[in-house]
């Protein structure tokens, strides 16, 4: 998960093709937000991840609104589970603000595509109390909103199931709520106390780039004169040899004759 927009989305068909490749029997969830599955990422990732049946859970956050904008501006259907139905995959709403059912739900879903490699929507319906982000407020809201969906709050709800069912007591309650609040300022404190920081432009250049000696390889061997889209075949054919795991895709007729030239073992690991 990343920050709720919309290229995570395929990074998670990524590592569920992989894990589908491996036959690890190992699934992927990913989160989106509802404004998030506006963007063109996710029309895409979903619909590969239908095509391919790749073991994905697509979790969308609903609230309802995208920053300030409200669903009903974003899409014209009436729920996300109705996108199920054109991407050709399975799609489950629960609500969002009641752990007990979001916990059953994935794992429910978990265990079937682990064994049975495709995709779900799963919709989880919840609600943004606060701004999309500190300095945006809630002013667009409507009067009344807020205080609907307050009823819901999943942590007090939680609670309460939680002493109803006499698992929870109102001093241990009180005991848990001081030790998250003294672990909060005591690592708060301790980063406080951290030397400042000096910038510096050659420890951030390692952060970004990892360390690399080139070695210059020179030709050798018979050569031949070949076009230029032959070579790219040679040297494509040598990277499977150098890398069994390699991923090689590509769409078009040019790269239908380049897989056909090559035998079934050799093509195991192309998509086309």
């Amino acid at each position: 998960m990343i920050s709720h927009l919309g290229p995570q989305l395929g990074l998670a068909d990524g590592i569920a093709l992989a894990n589908k490749l491996k036959k690890n029997k190992k699934s992927t969830i990913v989160f989106t937000g509802d404004g998030g599955a506006s963007e063109g990422d996710f029309h895409e990732s979903l619909n590969v991840a239908s095509v391919w049946d790749l073991p994905v859970i697509f979790a969308v956050e609903n609230n309802c609104w995208g920053l300030s904008t409200p669903s009903v501006e974003q899409f014209r259907c009436k729920q996300f589970i109705d996108k199920g139905i054109g991407y050709g995959m399975q799609a489950v709403q629960v609500n969002g603000n009641n752990i007990l059912e979001v916990i059953t739900a994935v794992r429910k879903i978990n265990e079937e595509i682990r064994e049975n490699p495709k995709p779900f929507i799963l919709e989880l319906m919840t609600f943004r109390m606060r701004g999309h982000e500190e300095a945006s407020g809630t002013k667009y809201y409507p009067e009344g909103l807020q205080d609907e969906w307050s009823k819901q709050d999943p942590v007090s709800n939680y609670e309460l199931f939680l002493k109803e069912n006499n698992i929870l007591t109102d001093e241990l309650a009180e005991q848990i709520k001081n030790e998250i609040k003294e672990e909060i300022q005591t690592s708060f404190d301790e980063a406080n106390n951290e030397p400042a920081i000096i910038p510096s432009l050659e420890d951030e250049l390692k952060d970004v780039y990892a360390p690399f000696s080139q070695e210059v390889v020179e030709a050798k061997g018979t050569k031949t004169e070949k076009r230029f889209i032959d070579a790219i075949q040679d040297g494509l054919s040598q990277s499977f040899e150098k890398y069994p795991e390699l991923v090689i895709m590509g769409q078009g007729w040019s790269w239908f004759r380049f897989v056909n030239q090559w035998n079934e073992s050799s093509c195991r690991n192309a998509i086309c």
